[in-house]
C-alpha cells in the first residue's frame, strides 16, 4: 500500500478541509482511509418501561441486583 500523512489545516480553508501527502502517486482505484476526530451530537434517548401484563394497582419492580440476592 501507499503510505501517507496529513498536514496542517490552512487558515483560509473551509472547515473540514485538510492537505495530505503520499509517498507515491495515488490512483482513482486506490482506497484512502483518513482517521480523523469530529464532534458527534448524541440525541437523548427515552425508553419508558411500560407493561400491560400486571394490574394498574401493582407497582412495577425491576430485576434484583446481585447485592440484593
Amino acid at each position: 500500500g501507499v503510505k501517507g500523512g496529513q498536514g496542517k489545516e490552512g487558515k483560509e480553508w473551509r472547515e473540514g478541509s485538510i492537505r495530505c501527502t503520499f509517498e507515491d502517486k495515488i490512483l482513482m482505484s486506490d482506497i484512502v482511509f483518513l482517521r480523523a476526530w469530529t464532534k458527534v451530537d448524541i440525541p437523548k434517548f427515552f425508553n419508558p418501561v411500560t407493561t400491560l401484563l400486571q394490574s394498574r394497582d401493582t407497582q412495577w419492580q425491576g430485576m434484583r441486583t446481585v447485592g440484593e440476592l
